[in-house]
């Protein structure tokens, strides 16, 4: 997917940006085994599912889109 997105803390500009997500599934124990594991921890600050995250939690402009379009 490629977006144009509006400014944000680390862009200050309007800029395009590349997302791509991926779907598997997962007992839901999978995902403290994949954070124990992880190698990725500067890149992907915290991992999560969506439907955990979704009320709490601020979801990036771009991901938000890519969740949208997967609905579909």
């Amino acid at each position: 997917m490629y977006c144009r997105m509006a400014p944000d803390y680390f862009d200050p500009e309007w800029h395009y940006e590349y997302g791509g997500i991926y779907g598997v599934t997962l007992p839901a124990e999978a995902l403290d085994t994949i954070e124990r594991n992880r190698t990725d921890r500067e890149e992907i600050g915290k991992l999560a599912f969506c439907s955990q995250v979704k009320s709490k939690e601020k979801i990036a402009a771009i991901d938000e889109k890519l969740l949208m379009r997967r609905r579909k």
